[in-house]
């Protein structure tokens, strides 16, 4: 065989093996997509039979009570609605208690949505869906609640509490505390330049990567936040772009 022969023998053989590949990695990401549970699964509502009969079970999946949750659905509004998940026209709808119930079991411990996809009976990927349009509902209902200013009218409230349990100060209404939120090691950017990606989010106290948030706990059981930040921001910086104490000081000079 000739240089020029084995040379073209060398090309089409390549390419049957990259082709090869692709059909194979093509099948490996398909059997994910259209896999199904098996019909025993149990089915997913807050009152379904399955549920009354495992109250345990519920709790340990969801971190709620049945009655609790239903009274949750219901203080909601959700109680008997349907959500809209998917792109534009592919759109479904799933009963608001299942994309409830979603979200939490992804946030009571950690896990992948195909993980989730025998125990729901839904494809990973609307499961991923579920989650995000649900998580966005929520906090379009309820964002006003972790933020600062909505909590300055029951101030004087707040003080009150703290100094029937003895608080040194007689205007405190509140505790600061900044939270790290570990994280993988960023990939980067896949050059050299990547170290300083992950720079960005790497805190020397902790001595590993993650982003920051301040929140402040109230004596309701409610904070507010602010953040994310990145890994390497000081917590005393967080405060001062928080403005919090620029909130603080306007309300004390209006009250004065």
């Amino acid at each position: 065989m000739t240089a020029h022969k084995r040379k073209a023998f060398n090309v089409i053989l390549a390419t049957i093996m990259i082709a090869t590949m692709s059909i194979e990695d093509d099948i490996a990401r398909k059997r994910d997509t259209i896999f199904y549970p098996p019909v025993e699964t149990p089915t997913y509502g807050i009152e379904s039979t399955y549920w009354q009969n495992h109250p345990a079970l519920f709790f340990s999946r969801f971190r709620f009570r049945q009655p609790d949750l239903l009274r949750v659905l219901h203080a909601m509004g959700l109680y008997g609605k349907r959500i809209m998940v998917g792109k534009k026209g592919h759109y479904a709808y799933y009963p608001a208690e299942v994309g409830l119930l979603v979200v939490l079991r992804r946030l009571a411990y950690p896990c992948r949505f195909s993980d989730l996809v025998q125990e729901f009976g839904i494809k990973s990927n609307r499961l991923c869906d579920i989650f995000h349009c649900m998580v966005d509902i929520i906090y379009e209902m309820y964002h006003k609640l972790i933020e600062f200013e909505t909590w300055m009218p029951f101030c004087d409230e707040f003080a009150n509490v703290f100094r029937q349990y003895g608080a040194p100060f007689g205007d405190l209404i509140g505790l600061l505390d900044g939270n790290f939120a570990a994280t993988c090691r960023p990939g980067g950017l896949g050059n050299v330049n990547s170290r300083d990606d992950q720079s960005e989010t790497y805190s020397g106290e902790k001595g590993q990567h993650g982003m920051k948030f301040m929140a402040a706990y109230f004596p309701n059981g409610m904070m507010a936040t602010c953040g994310p930040f990145k890994g390497k921001v000081h917590d005393g910086r967080i405060f001062r772009e928080s403005v919090w104490n620029e909130i603080l000081a306007a309300m004390s000079m209006f009250r004065h």
